[in-house]
């Protein structure tokens, strides 16, 4: 029977897909020899959770089992033709399915660089704060072994109970963290976004370079501003809503950014630096960061869907759409985050 330590995903058992990839296969194959000796040593639960399929429950060895024969047939195959032929043989496909949405939303990190200031400025005024230290991280599967696979809960101690820790409005508007803990000063609608996507690259003075990784955060819940925007900027494309935030007074959008109360803290990293929940370097284009409540770390998926192209643009002009085009690649499931629920892949 299911039990809080497997995934439940909509899997449905389909027959195999075209897989033609649109990416150099030797980087994947490096990536995936990483993530392989990765999952051999790992002690913590969520790579090591079960998959429940339809019919049956794969264990976490016997998916580093199957990532090791996939590496084995791409090494041998001397044709996409023949990798195609040898995987559809070996293993069986299975499609995630969501009864909520009809397809799966793709979306696309990418790791901002920011103007940055080790002093407060007029313009340069938010300060990105490394991880407080009265933040506490509790992990519940330590206390029942019914919520192994639960998320941890966060919070801080006051008068010897653990309440939830001070949310996005505390923090930027109230002022509650000492500013001894900002590691930089950015734009206030940069540091909003730098939130979003978990880690970039700050601009100094001088030209140093800050690289800032995710750390933590602080335990409330992800919320998405689309529903607090005008119908004309709250689709899903970002340019609109960044030039809709920008015109904003400074109080009217702080406002707006403490309908989300989650907040995340940083850590100084060196570039292409572990910055997955895996612990392994993002492989552009093929890491992915999926609902860990439904896909357990560590996974391979093969991504169809749709991928923009851009036109031409001047210096300083913001790049445009000008048409979609296929996309098709294997991808390695090595992130999650507070933002990516369920029928969502990043």
């Amino acid at each position: 029977p299911p039990s809080a330590t497997v995934a439940r995903p909509p899997l449905r058992l389909v027959p195999p897909p075209p897989l033609a990839d649109d990416l150099p296969l030797p980087p994947l194959l490096t990536a995936l020899a990483a993530q392989i000796e990765k999952l051999e040593g790992a002690a913590d639960p969520q790579p090591a959770r079960d998959l429940l399929l339809p019919g049956r429950r794969v264990s976490a060895a016997e998916r580093r089992e199957g990532l090791q024969r996939f590496l084995t047939l791409a090494r041998a195959a001397r044709s996409p033709a023949a990798l195609h032929k040898a995987l559809t043989r070996a293993f069986d496909f299975y499609r995630a399915e969501f009864p909520e949405q009809p397809g799966v939303l793709i979306t696309a990190y990418y790791e901002p660089v920011l103007t940055g200031s080790p002093v407060k400025t007029a313009r340069l005024s938010q300060p990105l704060y490394r991880e407080p230290p009265d933040l506490v991280t509790v992990d519940l599967a330590r206390f029942a072994e019914r919520l192994a696979g639960e998320r941890p809960v966060r919070g801080r101690v006051v008068a010897g109970r653990l309440v939830p820790y001070f949310t996005r409005e505390e923090i930027d508007q109230r002022g509650v963290l000492p500013s001894s803990l900002a590691l930089a000063y950015v734009d206030p609608v940069d540091a909003y976004l730098l939130h979003t996507e978990g880690s970039g690259v700050i601009r100094l003075p001088g030209g140093r370079e800050l690289h800032l990784l995710f750390a933590n955060h602080n335990g409330h819940p992800h919320v998405r501003l689309k529903p607090f925007l005008p119908s004309a900027v709250s689709g899903e494309g970002l340019p609109p809503m960044e030039e809709h935030m920008r015109k904003l007074a400074p109080g009217e959008r702080q406002r707006l950014f403490n309908h989300n109360p989650r907040y995340v803290f940083f850590k100084p990293g060196e570039k292409d630096a572990a910055n997955t929940t895996l612990g392994l370097a993002a492989l552009a284009g093929r890491t992915i960061a999926t609902d860990s409540d439904c896909f357990p770390k560590g996974g391979l998926a093969f991504l169809s869907g749709q991928k923009p192209v851009f036109a031409a643009a001047a210096p300083g002009e913001r790049p445009r759409v000008a048409r979609f085009t296929a996309l098709s690649r294997f991808v390695l499931d090595q992130d999650t985050g507070g933002a990516i629920l369920g029928p969502r892949v990043d």
